[in-house]
Order: C-alpha cells, then structure tokens, then sequence
C-alpha cells in the first residue's frame, strides 16, 4: 500500500486548479524528470512506510489539528489582523506536525541503506537485502520515530522555548514553493548545528511560518502563544524568501508558472538569479534576527 511522505493536507495548499476541487486536485511538480502535473492523491507517495496504526496516527494526532490550524491562519490574514492567538495545546499541535514533517520523510530510509551498503562492502554481509529492505524494518523505524513525536519531545521542546514564530502572508502574484524536503534553516554570523537561526516552514503557497531563534521566548509557556503576522507586497523580499528556502538536494519541487524559473534557478545555483540583497536585508530586519 501506498502513503504519503508528504501528506495531502499540505499539498492541497499548493493546489494548482480549483481550490474548491478536491477529488481531482492537482499540483505542479518539478523533478529531475522534468516538469508535471499530478493528482494531490497520487503524488509524493512510496510503497509501504508505514503500517495501518501509523497511519491512523499520523491522520488523526497531527494532519487532521494541523488542518484546523491553518484555517485559523487563513481567516485571519483575510482580516488582515497583525496577531494569531493560539492556546497552547494548538501551538504544540503545530510545532509537533511540523517535527513529524521530518521524521515521516524518506530521507531517513535512504540514509540507513546507504550505511547498511557500506557494511556490506566490509564485511560481506547482506544487511541492505536481509534487514533493511524487509517491510518490517522500514515499519518499525518509521513508528519509532514517528510516535516520539509528543510535546514532551526534546526538538518539540527546543522549537517552543528557543523560536520565537512569525507567519509571513504573500501578497504578491509570485508563489511560495514547496520542497520535498519539507522545511529549511538557515544560520546567520555562526553556525549552531543545535539552534539554526531561522528555520521555514511552508503552510501553503501564500504563507511560510518562520521560527526565529530567540532564547529563552517561551520560556513560560503561557497562554495565549502569540504569532505575529507580516504581509508581503514587495516582490523582490519574495524572491529572497524563495532564494533561501530552496535548497538544491530535494527530489521535488512543488511550483507553479509563477515560480518555477526562479525554482530552477536556485537549484541549479545559477548566479543571475535575481537576489536583491536589498531585500534580503529587509526580511532579516522585519524578523528581527538575532544570532
């Protein structure tokens, strides 16, 4: 059977035909194969990843909140209101989908086969085709990281009282894309591999929510957490947003014709790129980053 790495919930934000047409909706993917429409149901899927509880899991403790939460965002950047107020159940609820983004991603497979390649060079032993490719092995390494993923957490706990979060609304007629990878982080003046400055994570392609690190920001955990909400009009900040978000090792990109040149352009890391340093400036002001 069939799931989804990343998941439907995320893609339909991404959707490049009738928003209001879920049964066939669809959304533009770039790839080393080129440039394709898919069906949101077909699309970033691998063969058995998970098993059924997982599933149900995933559904149920973070896709289905994490819904609800972005349809509050949504309602209020169509109030233009400056402020999104979240109990924090929810703001743990949103910090936990966006951990398990991660941990659900097929990176994590790929790197245990790579290691067990390697072993079997050294020692003879069939490892890769013994262990790892058995559906029990891909299963139980895909639940273990999966249902850790609770606000007790340790990177769960990081992300709530280390970042402080920002949601930034595109006005703009150039879309936010998404990779496959799911979020980026970026450090700026040193290079804490333990808390990036900045971490993006995309909501849909009109808002990415950016952690900022702030230590010590919550560190009481009070409700309600507050999310402060910027609109962007200024299309070279967001050619800069895109510049550092995509990244150049992702198997997939989700695009549309307003951004697939840039996309293509910062994968291939073509200097011509139209980065205003300017503007780069300008979100780092508006973010007020801190290292």
């Amino acid at each position: 059977m069939k799931q989804h790495i990343v998941p439907r919930t995320i893609l339909r934000g991404f959707q490049i035909n009738n928003p209001n047409t879920k049964a066939n909706a669809k959304i533009m993917v770039l790839s080393k194969d080129g440039v394709k429409t898919a069906k949101i149901s077909d699309a970033f899927q691998a063969e058995g990843f998970y098993g059924k509880d997982i599933e149900a899991l995933l559904n149920k403790t973070f896709e289905d909140p994490f819904g609800k939460i972005r349809n509050i965002f949504v309602r209020h950047a169509k109030q233009k209101v400056d402020t999104v107020l979240l109990t924090q159940e929810k703001y743990f609820q949103l910090i936990c989908f966006i951990q398990v983004m991660w941990r659900r991603n097929d990176i994590h497979l790929k790197r245990v086969k790579v290691k067990a390649e390697s072993l079997e060079k050294q020692t003879g032993i069939p490892f890769k085709a013994k262990v790892v490719d058995t559906q029990a092995f891909q299963e139980n390494l895909y639940k273990e990281m999966i249902s850790k993923t609770t606000r007790d957490d340790p990177t769960v706990q990081k992300t709530h009282r280390h970042y402080r979060p920002v949601l930034l609304v595109n006005e703009t007629s150039i879309a936010f894309p998404l990779h496959s990878k799911y979020g980026s982080v970026h450090y700026f003046l040193e290079r804490n591999e333990q808390f990036p400055s900045l971490i993006i994570e995309p909501m849909s392609s009109t808002m990415y929510l950016i952690f900022v690190r702030d230590t010590d920001y919550n560190k009481d955990a009070q409700d309600p957490q507050v999310i402060k909400m910027h609109y962007l009009q200024d299309e070279a900040m967001i050619k800069a947003l895109i510049f550092m978000y995509i990244i150049d090792h992702a198997d997939k990109y989700v695009v549309d014709e307003s951004n697939i040149e840039l996309v293509k352009m910062r994968i291939q890391r073509d200097p011509h790129y139209p980065m205003d340093k300017a503007a780069f400036k300008r979100i780092i002001n508006l973010l007020n980053i801190v290292s």
